[in-house]
């Protein structure tokens, strides 16, 4: 097969296509991402073949940066961002979906497989008469539900703009709303983080997540073994934007210097150290970890509840704090605290001393750890990026019955 994945040039997007990308790789398919050009070298460090598209934007620059004319004034953190996601999305799609088929076609992909944040995969396919897929990769992964105001748990909020873009795709009408889930929607993920009783969207499979294929190759540092063994390891990351607000690692940093913790915190690769003045000798201040090699030997991660970081901790069976921020981060925060596995604070909460309350309430109660050690068997349990493939060979295969509308 040849598989082209679409991305918004996130880089948590890149490191959620990399388990299943590299292993159709492994099993003799081409795979190829199509992104932003100005995320070409994000891609190839990953191993992958990048083909340039649609807006040229990169979520890591600041939003002052992203092209006015497609993104609206970034709401602030806490505000509703559905009217920013739909308006964005809309200019997204629009401007992707021609480039797009144009790469599919040239490259003569056999499937797309699209983000659930980025529809333009799918209307291009359908432009294209092949089959695609939808990935799961933000907290909301298992969830499409009328009630959830959220574009990827809530395909129909964005009802009017793809029969829009699916009409200047020369498309047939798709009343019935089936086009982003029509064949396959993989979840790398275990079903009960889905909310009980919410339905998942169509044609879900359940997959094991392991971030040891995601990523560039990476290796533990060498400080690691000089850690107190003693003590517990406390690692705070904030992701690969986030931790440049400020006052966030300031507050998690005062909060627990004092404490009996080996404090690890990564501070990212263009922060001078400086900022946080002089730190107890158990704080260790880095401007990068190697977050899913580092968490198996942690007794708590502190994250903004990013989707990726929140599944590399429970694949470690690691217990969290987690002080959301923006976008899918409070529904995380809330399903990790409804099953037991954080404690979150909401930003308008965030102070040291909330941040000490919260990390030691996780450490000093054992209930923590035993949750998330059972989140992880339910992870391992499921079946593999095997079962992945052969779904997506019966699918391109056409054993997988296409629905498409009339006239499609």
């Amino acid at each position: 097969m040849r598989v082209l994945f679409t991305i918004f040039p996130v880089i948590s997007h890149l490191y959620s296509i990399a388990q299943p990308a590299r292993a159709l790789q492994a099993a003799g398919h081409q795979v190829a991402v199509c992104t932003a050009r100005v995320f070409r070298q994000e891609t190839e460090k990953f191993g992958f073949t990048h083909y340039g598209a649609g807006v040229d934007w990169n979520a890591a620059n600041d939003p002052s940066t992203w092209p006015a004319d497609v993104f609206p004034p970034f709401p602030q953190p806490g505000a509703d961002m559905t009217d920013y996601f739909v308006t964005t999305i809309e200019r997204l799609i629009q401007r992707g979906v021609p480039e797009v088929i144009t790469v599919a076609r040239d490259w003569r992909a056999d499937l797309i497989i699209r983000t659930s944040e980025d529809p333009t995969g799918a209307i291009a396919a359908e432009h294209l008469g092949i089959p695609h897929a939808s990935l799961g990769t933000d907290g909301y992964s298992a969830i499409d539900s009328p009630h959830v105001p959220y574009p990827t748990a809530n395909s129909r909020l964005l009802t009017a703009v793809l029969a829009r873009q699916r009409e200047r795709a020369g498309l047939p009408p798709d009343p019935d709303h089936k086009m982003l889930y029509r064949h396959l929607h993989l979840c790398f993920n275990a079903p009960r983080w889905a909310q009980h009783g919410t339905p998942h969207p169509p044609n879900t499979h359940f997959l094991r997540f392991s971030p040891s294929a995601a990523g560039p190759s990476q290796s533990l540092p060498g400080w690691v073994t000089d850690l107190p063994r003693q003590k517990p390891t406390v690692l705070a990351s904030m992701g690969t934007i986030l931790h440049r607000s400020p006052g966030v690692l300031e507050a998690i940093i005062e909060g627990l210097a004092t404490e009996p913790i080996n404090l690890v915190v990564s501070i990212g690769p263009e922060t001078d150290p400086a900022r946080f003045g002089t730190v107890p000798a158990n704080v260790r201040l880095e401007p990068y970890v190697p977050q899913a090699q580092m968490l198996p030997l942690c007794n708590l991660l502190i994250t903004h509840g990013g989707y990726n970081s929140v599944r590399e901790a429970l694949f470690s069976a690691v217990p969290m704090v987690i002080t959301p921020i923006m976008t899918d981060q409070p529904h995380c925060a809330e399903r990790c605290r409804d099953l037991g596995l954080a404690e979150g604070i909401p930003v308008e909460d965030y102070t040291p001393d909330t941040i000490r309350t919260a990390a030691l309430s996780v450490l000093n109660n054992p209930k923590y750890q035993a949750n998330a050690s059972k989140f992880q068997e339910d992870m391992q349990n499921l079946p593999g990026t095997d079962h992945m493939a052969d779904l997506l060979q019966q699918l391109v295969a056409g054993q997988c019955a296409p629905d498409l509308p009339d006239g499609a």
